[in-house]
C-alpha cells in the first residue's frame, strides 16, 4: 500500500501550497512537522535538506522522493496505482 509523507514547516509557503493541492484532490498524506525537534530528527535521518519533500512509500519503503513544490499531476499516477492495488 502506497502512502505520501510530506516533510513540511509552518513558515514554508510552498509546503502550504503542496498540502492544499493534496487536500483539494482528496489525497491522504502524513505530515512530518519540521518545526519540531522530532520532525527535524526524522527529516535529517531521511536525508531531507530542504522543504517541502514528499516521500511516496509502498510496502514500507520509499519508492520515490519528490523535492520541492511540484504539480499535483506528478503524484496522480501513484494515487491511481494505489487505487488499482486496493481493488485487487
Amino acid at each position: 500500500m502506497a502512502k505520501f509523507k510530506i516533510f513540511s514547516a509552518s513558515w514554508c509557503p510552498n509546503c502550504v501550497t503542496l498540502k492544499k493541492s493534496f487536500d483539494d484532490n482528496n489525497i491522504p498524506y502524513e505530515v512530518v512537522d519540521c518545526d519540531t525537534d522530532e520532525g527535524m530528527t526524522e527529516a535529517s535521518a531521511a536525508g531531507v535538506r530542504g522543504l517541502p519533500v514528499t516521500h511516496i512509500i509502498a510496502n514500507g519503503e520509499v519508492i520515490r522522493q519528490v523535492v520541492g513544490l511540484q504539480p499535483i499531476a506528478v503524484f496522480l499516477p501513484h494515487v491511481e496505482k494505489l487505487a488499482l492495488e486496493e481493488a485487487v
